[in-house]
């Protein structure tokens, strides 16, 4: 996973959302590889999850299958 590569990626969705990237990282869960975006911003959840789905489209194909 290119978490600089992501993370650009990112930061164009959040500058079209006037949102600030706190902090994005790799961590685990048990076996499972979680990519963790933390939004500097109050935000509803309705917002949040269009934004999520954004985020999503746009880093899908880097992040890896396993």
């Amino acid at each position: 996973m290119n978490l600089n590569l992501i993370k650009e990626k990112v930061l164009e969705i959040f500058s079209r959302h006037d949102l600030v990237l706190y902090d994005l990282f790799e961590e685990r869960m048990g076996k499972e590889k979680i990519l963790t975006i933390l939004v500097d911003n109050e935000i509803d959840h309705v917002s949040l999850e269009a934004i999520h789905m954004e985020v999503l489209d746009e880093i899908n194909d880097d992040l890896p299958d396993d």
